[in-house]
């Protein structure tokens, strides 16, 4: 046998306890530093043991479910202040990253409804479910973010638009937007009607791909591939031969430009002159 000197025994005891110490410390002093670095950009974070269901919010998470700082806390907590439309879809999605096939990435948006102060927000939370040896999830961590205000915004330019666009429907004027590509991006109600096409089969087209006037495409490439060389309005005048009869035209080829100052795409305003060009012919 061996003899092991009972006091050596020991100093590798208490030399191993203080390794492990000083790197639990380590580890404690960077997850520190990490959760201030997050919190000094507004994120919230959230830590989910999935073993022992214990969860940790920090204090901006809190606030993002209308919580104050001392609050206690669970899963249950989490789906309580969920806005009802948004919790099954949330609570499918979880169930799904807890399986390791998913790859545990999370990003979704959600709406919550504070459990204390009852208001209304609008959250972004992506985060990672991490996965043993043998693919059972073990912890799920990841950073919330409070996005009412760009909401709102988002809410604000739909409707805004969705009068815009009405207004144009309005229009007697035909109005339609051209990329570099010469495919269309936007047309009104009216260049629709004129065409005889459904709006909706316009976008992304060349007028070449939606069979228009042969005459017609090559006006309109020449002048609009002028307007974004030159970056200068112009109007072109010409006849239309449309199935009920030729009519005479009008369009204002206008730049829009990108936040760089290069012309992005062309605006292209046209009205149906005939009647005039009629009664300046009867003038003359």
């Amino acid at each position: 046998s061996i003899d092991v000197p009972q006091g050596r025994l020991g100093v590798a005891f208490v030399t191993d306890i203080t390794a492990r110490k000083r790197a639990e410390e380590v580890m404690r002093d960077s997850e520190e530093r990490l959760r201030l670095a997050i919190e000094s950009t507004g994120l919230g974070m959230f830590d989910y043991d999935v073993l022992t269901g214990a969860v940790v919010w920090s204090d901006i998470t809190k606030r993002h479910f209308g919580l104050p700082p001392d609050a206690e806390l669970d899963v249950e907590t989490f789906y309580d202040a969920l806005h009802q439309d948004d919790r099954e879809r949330v609570r499918q999605l979880l169930l799904s990253i807890l399986r390791p096939e998913s790859g545990g990435r999370y990003v979704t948006e959600y709406r919550t409804i504070g459990i204390q102060d009852r208001k209304e927000r609008w959250i972004s939370a992506w985060g990672q479910v991490f996965f043993d040896s043998e693919g059972r999830p073990k912890r799920f961590i990841g950073v919330t973010q409070d996005v009412t205000e760009r909401k709102r915004m988002e809410g604000a330019l739909r409707e805004r638009e969705q009068e815009v666009r009405t207004l144009l429907d309005d229009t007697p004027d035909v109005i339609m937007r051209l990329d570099r590509q010469g495919r269309f991006t936007f047309v009104n109600a009216k260049t629709a009607s004129v065409a005889g096409i459904p709006r909706e089969a316009f976008i992304g087209k060349t007028s070449a791909e939606l069979g228009l006037p042969r005459e017609l495409i090559d006006l309109w490439m020449l002048r609009t591939q002028q307007t974004f060389e030159t970056g200068q309005p112009s109007t072109l005048e010409f006849t239309y031969p449309s199935p009920g009869g030729a009519s005479d035209w009008e369009e204002r080829f206008i730049p829009e430009s990108a936040p760089d100052g290069s012309v992005e795409s062309v605006l292209i305003i046209g009205r149906d002159v005939t009647e005039r060009k009629r009664l300046e012919d009867i003038a003359e």
